[in-house]
């Protein structure tokens, strides 16, 4: 794990809400990305980064945002979180 970049934001674990998992495999050097974004009552309440990190400032401005109407493609990396935040974080980390 800990050779793994990773980032937890805001509270990606939880029993209620509902989780959208993106996941991609068949890197043979290890580099898979994992993407796990939870939803509490339709906001954005946390996720969990696994290699694909990009966008972890956009997602952690995020929280508390409304995000029930794109279904599953909160979790994917090309996902616009500087749109709904209104601000390129991006350029701050990459």
């Amino acid at each position: 794990m800990y050779t793994v970049p990773y980032a937890s934001i805001g509270q990606p674990h939880g029993d209620e809400g509902e989780a959208f998992v993106w996941q991609e495999s068949g890197d043979p050097y290890g580099s898979n990305g994992y993407r796990k974004i939870r939803l509490v009552e339709g906001k954005l309440a946390g996720a969990l980064l696994l290699n694909q990190r990009h966008g972890s400032m956009a997602l952690f401005k995020a929280i508390g945002q409304p995000v029930t109407r794109f279904g599953a493609s909160v979790a994917r990396p090309d996902f616009p979180w500087n749109d709904l935040t209104g601000q390129d974080w991006d350029y701050l980390f990459y």
